[in-house]
């Protein structure tokens, strides 16, 4: 078992960057106290954040915050979520080269177009220059290689159309990112898709188109529920 041989080896960082992706598996699978929280039994999120000192390696720090930002905004709690993206940004030299750099880049866009409509004037300012931002970087990556990048560029576009009153162009990204990654594997991004514009759906009238989006959400998780490993 990983976590046990890092353990012995005297790997702290590490060990606990393997906690942080048992936990996020762990609130997947309803496994934690509630979808909110990665805490259960056998782990407390306040102590296990409270150790993350200064002292500890950046990049564990930032691992586990954007975890953290990832599992909130998936949960629907967006101000944690938001707090979480926030604490990940000062630490991203830290991962430059790691994968978790495009949750970090995806889940906070997708935060803050979920919460911009709440937000006071000055906050939605922050919020379109962090949306412009990270579109932007979305967009090269989605340049460089489609296959893993588009899905995500794609369904940013869209809540940018949709919080722009752009409904025709926002059913067009939709519908595209929900087709990109479904071309290319990522099941998990497919379901969000649908998960997200089904909201959109709903917030117009739309129950029929919603609904269905959601049932197709549903049947991809039971998919994905299906192919864990025994």
């Amino acid at each position: 078992m990983a976590l046990e041989f890092v353990r012995k080896a005297g790997f702290r960082d590490i060990a606990d960057i393997i906690r942080c992706q048992q936990r996020f598996i762990a609130t997947m699978q309803g496994r934690t106290a509630t979808f909110s929280t990665f805490s259960d039994a056998q782990f407390d999120g306040a102590t296990f954040e409270a150790q993350l000192t200064a002292d500890r390696m950046a990049m564990t720090t930032c691992f586990y915050w954007i975890v953290k930002l990832k599992a909130r905004f998936l949960s629907g709690d967006y101000a944690e979520a938001l707090t979480a993206a926030d604490k990940a940004k000062a630490l991203l030299w830290a991962i430059a080269a790691q994968i978790q750099l495009l949750d970090y880049y995806y889940y906070a866009a997708l935060t803050v177009a979920a919460l911009y409509e709440k937000g006071n004037a000055d906050e939605q300012t922050g919020w379109r220059e962090l949306l412009t931002a990270h579109r932007e970087q979305l967009r090269e990556w989605a340049e460089n290689y489609p296959p893993t990048f588009a899905d995500k560029h794609l369904l940013v576009l869209a809540e940018i159309a949709r919080l722009e009153r752009r409904a025709l162009d926002a059913m067009q990204l939709y519908e595209q990112a929900i087709q990109s990654a479904h071309e290319n594997g990522f099941v998990q991004n497919e379901a969000l898709a649908y998960e997200v514009a089904a909201w959109f759906y709903l917030a117009r009238g739309f129950e029929t188109i919603a609904h269905t989006y959601l049932r197709q959400r549903a049947e991809l998780l039971r998919t994905l529920g299906r192919a864990r490993p025994k």
